[in-house]
């Protein structure tokens, strides 16, 4: 069974179609969405679903600590054999998703979808730059030859999942993953198609966040 975890904050404009899409795709087996303690209605709409869904599991963190925690408490309740994080703003596609999730094997138990290999552009130039700076950086640092490891869109098996120990509280966990995932396996990517959003359609990551990450990378 594949489990999707979602991390969720203020994204009542797109978690509905996101869950809904999951939910239609019968190679998944459960969605569970760690709302932050949003406060636009997220939480309130979920609650609707919830009802409604029967594969959808809604927790709500008690205090607001970030992406990174939202991802733990996830990964923590998740019963499917492989579990895949993907983020509630619908750039990436359920069928793309569950092609992730569904390359995971004995042999490759880790997978990433890549927003690169197929050569797309954020929504801004800078973040494109941004972001394959950190990726060759991170490869660099830890002998990996990814193209995209701030991907929102990371699967493996459920019981490397539980192995690793999550510290990173926000946007920096997208490392402390794949650092984690690395030791354990070698990580292959998919190509995932890429619809970015930008800062006004809900796009949360900003410039103090590649300063966090790039500590992070840098200092563990």
């Amino acid at each position: 069974m594949i489990s999707v975890v979602m991390p969720a904050y203020n994204e009542v404009n797109t978690i509905d179609q996101a869950i809904n899409a999951f939910a239609h795709h019968e190679e998944i087996g459960e969605i569970i969405v760690v709302d932050g303690l949003s406060e636009d209605g997220t939480y309130e709409l979920l609650q609707h679903l919830d009802k409604n869904i029967a594969k959808l599991r809604v927790i709500q963190e008690v205090s607001r600590q970030g992406k990174g925690n939202a991802v733990s408490l996830g990964v923590n309740e998740a019963r499917g054999d492989v579990i895949i994080i993907q983020d509630a703003d619908n750039e990436i596609s359920a069928e793309d998703v569950a092609t992730v999730a569904n390359a995971v094997t004995d042999e490759n138990p880790v997978v990433f979808g890549s927003r690169f290999i197929l050569d797309q552009e954020c929504a801004y130039p800078s973040m494109t730059l941004a972001n394959k700076l950190f990726t060759r950086l991170f490869n660099l640092r830890n002998g990996t030859r990814l193209t995209d490891v701030l991907t929102g869109c990371k699967a493996a098996k459920a019981s490397l999942w539980k192995e690793i120990d999550l510290k990173a509280k926000g946007y920096e966990i997208e490392i402390e993953v794949a650092e984690q995932l690395a030791r354990r396996s070698h990580i292959i990517e998919k190509p995932v198609v890429f619809k970015p959003r930008k800062n006004e359609e809900g796009k949360k990551i900003r410039l103090k966040h590649a300063f966090i990450i790039l500590k992070r990378m840098w200092l563990g």
